[in-house]
């Protein structure tokens, strides 16, 4: 079935394309990194500064550091639906490539690349934004090459995510799901966990967040 990618167009950033001081988009990225906590920001400027703008969907202002990276065209095939999209980021300063090597190859973050005038740069509206999500890597000693493509469209992905087991938590102890933002003093407090069901209970009191499923049944009903 034809798919687009998801495109925020508002009027302001409409309105900017007719002005002709300002007939030549500027091109940002941001890469959303989860696992890290950590978003990369970056300029496609030719002048080598830094840009300063919004972070995407936000009047929350960012800087955009210059940095070279190219974004192929986007082609629709013989059935109809949008071929995925090539971003290839410098790895020079092996950034890119830290981050590969520790959170999965970024496979499945968010990249928001964005379109914006230079006379629009103090409006958070005034952009064309389209969202992605990294599908594959292929990284080189120079550059990174991700392979973008809308987030319903990735492929060869494992569901669920985490494997089933009734009396095994598979949080990291203290981690996002185990501990969300330290609210639970006894977990913030530990040092390991046994990652049952009566260590995640009696112990830390925290069998909200039990990372199990202890509703699978134990044995098989046989008739």
């Amino acid at each position: 079935m034809p798919y687009s990618v998801y495109r925020d167009t508002v009027a302001t950033f409409l309105l900017a394309k007719d002005t002709i001081n300002n007939a030549t988009p500027i091109t940002l990225l941001s890469v959303h990194i989860p696992d890290a906590s950590a978003t990369l920001y970056y300029a496609q400027y030719t002048d080598g500064q830094s840009i300063s703008y919004f972070i995407p969907g936000t009047s929350t202002a960012q800087t955009y550091t210059p940095a070279p990276f190219e974004i192929s065209e986007i082609a629709n095939n013989i059935q109809g639906q949008i071929d995925s999209l090539q971003l290839t980021l410098s790895n020079v300063n092996r950034t890119i490539g830290g981050y590969l090597h520790s959170y999965d190859a970024l496979r499945g973050c968010t990249v928001n690349i964005l379109k914006v005038f230079k006379g629009g740069l103090t409006d958070p509206n005034s952009n064309m934004r389209d969202i992605y999500s990294i599908d594959s890597c292929t990284l080189t000693e120079n550059t990174a090459q991700f392979t973008l493509t809308t987030k319903f469209e990735i492929q060869k992905v494992t569901l669920p995510f985490r494997t089933y087991r009734r009396d095994q938590c598979q949080w990291t102890f203290g981690g996002t799901e185990c501990n969300p933002a330290g609210v639970n003093a006894t977990v913030a407090a530990g040092t390991s966990c046994r990652k049952t069901i009566a260590s995640c209970d009696i112990t830390y009191s925290n069998i909200s967040r039990f990372g199990g499923f202890p509703s699978i049944p134990t044995r098989r009903v046989v008739r």
